[in-house]
């Protein structure tokens, strides 16, 4: 046992630099005298020694849609089903993305979140009741669950100050008589169109009211008057 050791270079000592000229590493400690080589951090990385670098010499690839995306704030069904039992919200009514929001189901929209996505997730077998839910996008596995239960899904458009009608009426009251809708978008996934949300009934009576105003209007305009003679 008294003669058990290492074997030779498994253990190998430490190089000190800069401890005189009698080592061979004193003084610049083996670094020499000029360049960027004496300093202790190389150059950055990328950096080619100052000719264009290939990140640069190449061209860009690909699309990005990072800046224009659609980002929804994500509810599951297990979560939705949660809130049910709780009494946090009314399942005899319509569950809209109001209601999601203000019962603190769906949280608070983010920046750049343009509404709420109605996801199949979370621990629920079947749901308690028949629901109608509006929402602004929902997945086929939501969908397919709500519709076995005998609810239905509605899928509804909300351009930025639609959503802010929605979310906050109290601030829209006795400013306009009525909102108009947004242009028409289609869920390119599901394929299905998304329709005007009916939250605001009165507004939309009211658009279609003078709408038809306007139709009666070029009508009669275009009608040849009788020339007297």
């Amino acid at each position: 046992m008294n003669t058990l050791k290492d074997i030779d270079g498994a253990k190998k000592r430490k190089v000190r630099l800069g401890r005189g000229a009698a080592t061979g590493l004193g003084k610049t400690s083996g670094k020499g005298n000029n360049g960027q080589g004496q300093h202790s951090k190389g150059p950055r990385p990328g950096f080619e020694g100052g000719q264009t670098p290939i990140y640069r010499r190449m061209r860009k690839h690909g699309f990005t849609n990072t800046r224009f995306a659609r980002r929804w704030s994500t509810v599951n069904l297990g979560k939705l089903q949660f809130w049910i039992d709780t009494g946090r919200i009314d399942p005899l009514k319509k569950i809209t993305i109001r209601e999601l929001i203000t019962s603190g189901c769906a949280g608070k929209l983010r920046k750049k979140q343009v509404g709420v996505k109605l996801l199949g997730g979370g621990s629920v077998a079947a749901l308690s009741h028949p629901l109608t839910v509006e929402v602004s996008q929902a997945s086929t596995s939501a969908i397919a669950a709500i519709e076995r239960a005998g609810g239905s899904v509605k899928l509804v458009y909300h351009d930025r100050v639609g959503l802010r009608s929605v979310l906050h009426p109290e601030k829209f009251v006795g400013k306009l008589p009525y909102l108009r809708p947004p242009r028409s978008y289609k869920n390119r996934k599901l394929r299905r169109p998304q329709v005007q949300p009916d939250q605001h009934v009165e507004w939309m009576e009211a658009h279609e009211k003078v709408m038809a105003q306007k139709a009666q209007k070029e009508s009669q305009d275009k009608e040849p008057k009788e020339v007297e003679l």
